[in-house]
């Protein structure tokens, strides 16, 4: 992930001027501009800067990946339903949950 990139970006979308974004985070324009080039960032320092930007930088972090196939979708399924139970009701929930799996 370039959260440089993605920092940039908001920066723009807000319509901020990269100095005004510089001397929002006590920094130098340079320093800026430097930022805006990094592919990873100190959490304190990405905190400062979404709080700046009202942006929750953090959510391109925290969701999850639907680039998933669903080959991969099925197989991770499969592995949840690896639990000890009783044989009777895991062969049960292992048919059904195949089935709608193959729906």
């Amino acid at each position: 992930m370039e959260i440089g990139k993605k920092i940039k970006a908001i920066v723009e979308q807000k319509g901020m001027a990269t100095s005004e974004f510089a001397r929002r985070l006590s920094t130098t324009n340079q320093n800026a501009h430097d930022i805006f080039k990094r592919t990873s960032i100190d959490t304190e320092l990405l905190e400062r800067i979404g709080k700046i930007l009202d942006h929750d930088f953090f959510q391109y972090y925290t969701k999850p990946s639907s680039s998933q196939s669903p080959h991969q979708e099925k197989k991770k399924a499969r592995v949840l339903i690896e639990i000890e139970i009783d044989d009777d009701l895991k062969k049960s929930l292992k048919t059904k949950l195949l089935q709608a799996l193959d729906e």
